[in-house]
């Protein structure tokens, strides 16, 4: 699992503009055979 926590945030993309307070982001991989998103996040964690 991969867990990410960002404070305040503002993007501008091509004009959009967003401002966020907190995002809180959690990642899980799925196990199995040929899952290379689990493979990489089991070499992070």
């Amino acid at each position: 699992m991969l867990n990410l926590v960002l404070g305040l945030l503002d993007l501008d993309l091509l004009g959009l503009e967003a401002s966020l307070n907190r995002v809180v982001l959690d990642i899980v991989a799925m196990t199995g055979a040929g899952n290379l998103l689990n493979r990489i996040l089991g070499l992070l964690g």
